[in-house]
């Protein structure tokens, strides 16, 4: 006795796992068949079955793909694929609620009454079917299945306030796209799903979205047809969409079939709305929640009992209406349209004269318009495709590589991919339909490598446009709460997991500017995770670098190498500034305080070393009373003191004090006390950024370029800029202290009141012109007084003065006993000598004698300007302004001087002029000159 067919309506609302438990019932025998409403979800489920046992015994056929191994037991197709006529012990159709739909309704009534599992036979769906299939199957059961989690209505909510793990819907490409773009700039990027996309795309599309590359998803209402997602919200951009014909608002079943996406398994799901969409209606929202929807009345159907006799015959058996009061005739689909207009045109209709070339003709109608180009293009394409396989039995081989090979570009934007793929679907169909071709196997794989290589490229393309990859990267390995790895190149270029992030600068990180939003909140989030081992590790090379890595800038800036690691900062004495390291807070307390106490000890080593004669000055214990405190003072003005600041302290000093202060290289000169060891470059520089600091200087002046005796006044600086660079300020120029007092020492000897002219070794140690030295003692104080003369050329000087013959003797040593003065050495005139006759020609009428001008009355006399100068200070203010006697000085007499004043003679009119012809008296040696040791050495010569 045969077990009677068991037929079960399996219905409830979505994730209640009615595809699952027909997929077990279908491997409890040993064949089965299953419908499925989408090619995409006919792959998935495709791949679970294989998964369980393999696939030598499971078939996928779909419109444009065919497994079929040799031994096939299980097959999984699209319900408009599954074959007809083939008994298996199990059937299975899923989304049964589709028979009412006005484009594939049809497809899905025939199977709805005409297909049967020789055992069993399952129908899926909405609960809304439950009246109709009783009426039109009364045989069958119901089975029904509750939700496995709430539903609940969210409202409307902003795109940029959306939770995560939501799935935006959209019923256009075009706003598909802007959503995409928005979720991209806003949160990271988004995964697109859209059923047009090939199975290999939207593969690929999900996965970004399931192992957490993206948070959002952006979908068509493709979602809605058994695409399992890890999806907590769905959000309606809008409720109302194109079918083909007109615009309309979506019914509340379908809106729930969408809804429905949310929430998979145990865990709970949300709905609502976002963008331009207008909130649900109570009502609306209430039915979703509570999966209550109006019973469908009414079922979409076509015959199926065509009649293939004629053309003619066959059109008349499509539009043939249903004699049941339940269904409903289907609109003209795009089949029928292409028949009629292929009908229509003399060639084909010719061609379809028996019933075997109408068959043909109406499998060639069969194939699915994917180029949506225009109706009249499709039926074009098919009517050749029909002439080809009635004129030769099978399509011309060149033809089909021509166009496959147009089509072959897996390059260009987005649309075109699109177009490009589904252009290939139509060749990818055509190829699997069996005889249609010489070598079927050949084309199956040529078109699906073509539509591989498409699919793989638009998923790029995809990625691209609408993925930050780098946020989706290390969004997902902060939710594994890995370590994540992070490098720095030697630009400070900072990349964790690959992907660049931003700049490290010593130990602080700066985020790439590019970022925004979520992206910048994900980057900062990763970038510092990533960096904290790294921290550690820096801070452990800065403390043991050495010295000659580190230094500071003139704005009190800390330097590791190009980058800044820290500050310094006023301390409680000019020479024990403190430091502030320039640590991010994420990097710790304990790299903060490493680095901290190495840049404290490098600025500490860089005093101890550049101020040692100071610091040693400070921790004499031998000095007592007033010296003491001098050198006291001396520490305060960082070893440069102006004599005139302290000129009653010096006079205060007995000669035991001195002395003991200048054991410490202190030198005691007419315009200031200092210790030459301080003027050079280093200490300076030093010196200049601490009392920036000890003065608050918001921006502290920079330290004169190495060796120059004179720089641009610095009056524009502030107060004592100056003295701290190791210069004073004197005209428009200033010079450096230490060859001021060497220009003192000339000028002791010189008639301040008189008057006296420039001497070549002024002009030579200060490196200026004659104006420019003017200007300079302008500054020091003297008045300067501008003339001219007739210039004396060397030969008159030579003619005027006596002659004397040296010895080579005595012309050595009137070089070598002059004292090094670091000017280039003069030679002195010799001692007179007795004339030596020569036999001197007379000399003609017309012949110039030495000395005389060619011809006075042609030629001009030379002019040369000539400054004299004498000091400008008054008689009440001259001890303070006039320089101080230097040390060794002996002090001059009170009163007016006796004689007459040296420098310019009464009857003179050139000015003052002195010759001789034996080298002046030496003076005697000032201990305080830099130049001393030199001095006394040539000295001893002697």
């Amino acid at each position: 006795m045969t077990q009677p067919r068991r037929i079960t309506a399996v219905l409830g609302p979505t994730n209640t796992g009615k595809t699952h438990y027909a997929i077990e019932r279908m491997l409890a025998y040993r064949t089965g068949v299953i419908g499925l409403p989408l090619r995409l979800l006919a792959r998935e489920v495709y791949d679970k079955i294989v998964a369980v046992r393999g696939p030598s015994v499971v078939a996928l056929v779909t419109g444009e793909e065919r497994i079929i191994p040799p031994r096939a037991q299980y097959w999984v197709c699209t319900v408009e694929a599954m074959p007809e006529g083939m008994a298996t012990d199990f059937v299975a159709i899923d989304e049964i609620q589709l028979c009412a739909d006005p484009e594939r309704g049809h497809v899905f009534t025939d199977r709805l009454l005409r297909t049967r599992g020789l055992n069993e036979t399952l129908f899926l769906g909405s609960d809304s079917m439950r009246g109709i299939i009783r009426a039109l199957v009364p045989e069958a059961d119901f089975l029904g299945r509750e939700r496995m989690s709430q539903l609940v209505y969210g409202g409307s909510k902003k795109i940029s306030r959306m939770q995560a793990r939501s799935a935006i819907v959209s019923f256009s490409v075009e706003n598909v796209y802007g959503i995409a773009e928005l979720l991209k700039r806003q949160k990271g990027g988004a995964a697109v799903v859209m059923g047009a996309l090939s199975p290999r795309t939207r593969n690929a599309q999900v996965e970004l979205y399931q192992n957490g590359d993206v948070d959002f998803l952006v979908a068509t209402d493709a979602i809605g047809m058994g695409l399992n997602l890890d999806i907590n919200h769905v959000a309606f951009s809008a409720t109302a969409k194109f079918d083909g014909r007109r615009m309309r608002s979506l019914m509340p079943h379908e809106l729930g079939q969408i809804a429905g996406r949310a929430g998979r398994g145990m865990s709970h799901g949300s709905f609502g709305v976002t963008g331009e969409a207008a909130p649900l209606e109570d009502e609306v929202a209430q039915a979703i929640m509570e999966h209550r929807f109006a019973p469908v009345k009414k079922l979409i159907w076509r015959n199926p009992n065509l009649q293939f006799g004629q053309l003619d015959a066959l059109i008349r058996s499509l539009e043939e209406s249903p004699q049941d009061e339940l269904l409903v005739k289907a609109r003209e689909a795009d089949d029928l349209g292409a028949l009629k207009t292929l009908a229509a045109e003399a060639e084909p209709r010719a061609r379809a004269s028996d019933a075997a070339s109408v068959r043909l003709l109406w499998d060639v109608c069969c194939v699915p318009d994917f180029r949506s180009i225009s109706s009249a293009e499709h039926a074009a394409l098919l009517g050749q495709i029909f002439a080809h396989l009635h004129e030769r039995g099978e399509l011309p081989e060149d033809w089909i590589a021509r166009h496959i090979k147009h089509i072959d570009r897996p390059a260009g934007d987005i649309d075109t991919l699109s177009k490009r793929l589904a252009f290939i679907r139509t060749w990818t169909y055509v190829a699997q339909r069996k005889g249609w071709t010489k070598d079927d196997s050949h084309w199956r794989g040529t078109t699906r490598a073509v539509e591989d290589r498409l699919s793989d490229a638009l998923h790029e393309a995809l990625t691209q446009r609408f993925v930050d990859r780098r946020t989706s990267v290390l969004l997902r390995r902060l939710k594994q709460k890995e370590a994540m790895l992070a490098e720095v190149n030697e630009n400070g270029e900072v990349t964790v997991e690959g992907e660049f992030v931003g700049r490290l600068e010593g130990f602080r990180f700066s985020q790439d500017k590019s970022a925004a939003g979520q992206e910048a909140k994900t980057l900062k989030a990763a970038s510092l995770a990533a960096l904290t081992p790294h921290f550690h590790l820096l801070a452990d090379r800065f403390y043991n670098a050495p010295d000659t890595e580190i230094d500071f800038t003139e704005q009190g800036g800390l330097m590791w190498g190009n980058t800044a690691v820290g500050k310094l900062i006023r301390g409680a004495d000019a020479l024990k500034p403190t430091v502030k390291a320039f640590v991010d807070d994420e990097a710790g307390a304990d790299v903060a305080e490493k680095v901290t106490r190495r840049l404290q000890h490098f600025i500490d080593r860089k005093i101890a070393t550049a101020f040692e004669p100071l610091l040693n000055l400070s921790r004499d214990e031998t000095l007592t009373g007033l010296a003491r405190g001098f050198a006291f003072q001396m520490v305060e003005g960082l070893g440069i003191l102006p004599r005139a600041t302290v000129a009653n302290d010096v006079k205060s000093l007995d000669q035991d004090a001195r002395s003991a202060l200048r054991k410490h290289g202190i030198r005691f000169g007419q315009f200031t006390i200092f210790l030459p060891l301080l003027l050079k470059p280093a200490p300076t520089r030093l010196r200049l950024v601490l009392w920036s600091l000890a003065q608050d200087l918001q921006e502290f002046p920079e330290s004169p370029p190495a060796g120059l005796v004179t720089v641009p006044n610095m009056s524009a600086q502030p107060q004592g800029t100056d003295t701290m660079a190791g210069y004073r300020n004197a005209g428009t120029r200033a010079i450096r202290i230490d060859m001021l007092e060497r220009l003192a020492d000339m000028l002791r000897n010189e008639d301040s009141r008189g008057g006296f002219e420039a001497k070549a070794d002024m002009l030579s140690i200060t490196g200026m012109t004659l104006e420019q030295f003017a200007d300079l003692m302008t500054g020091l104080g003297y008045k300067a007084e501008k003339g001219e003369r007739v210039k004396v050329k060397a030969v008159d000087q030579a003619l005027g003065a006596p002659q004397i013959e040296p010895t080579p003797e005595t012309a050595q040593d009137s070089v070598e006993n002059i004292p090094d003065e670091g000017i280039a050495p003069v030679a002195v005139e010799p001692e007179a000598a007795g004339e030596v006759p020569a036999d001197i020609p007379a000399a003609s009428e017309t012949e110039a004698l030495p000395g005389e001008a060619p011809d006075a009355a042609l030629e001009a006399p030379e002019m040369e300007v000539f400054y004299s100068f004498t000091w400008a200070g008054n008689r009440g203010n001259a001890r303070a302004a006039r320089p101080a006697r230097a040390e060794g000085d002996k002090p001059r007499g009170k009163g007016k001087p006796k004689g007459k004043p040296r420098g310019k003679p009464q009857g003179d009119k050139r000015g003052a002029q002195s010759y001789q012809s034996r080298p002046p008296k030496e003076k005697a040696i000032d201990p305080d000159n830099p130049f001393a040791a030199a001095l006394m050495g040539l000295t001893k010569k002697d």
